[in-house]
């Protein structure tokens, strides 16, 4: 789990996209002095969500307003919105 400060640009080669699915979840947490975060999360592939359970193969990114609108532009950027 991070809460992500930025965005750079990766240089590694291009690759295609990954073999396997997953479902994510987001959640907006309220604001605690630093302002309103969005947190998404994920589950290993395969896994399946278990009510009541907080899995271990849980991949979970939270975004501060600022990340966030830098992801919105990125996205804006490649997917031409």
């Amino acid at each position: 789990m991070a809460i992500v400060t930025g965005f750079e640009k990766d240089d590694a080669k291009r690759r295609g996209p990954h073999p396997t699915e997953v479902m994510a979840y987001w959640l907006m947490l309220p604001d605690h002095g630093t302002g309103p975060i969005l947190q998404i999360s994920s589950l290993k592939s395969g896994e399946r969500k278990k009510p009541g359970s907080n899995s271990h193969t849980r991949q979970t990114f939270q975004f501060t307003r600022e990340s966030a609108h830098q992801l919105f532009q990125i996205l804006k950027v490649e997917f031409k919105f």
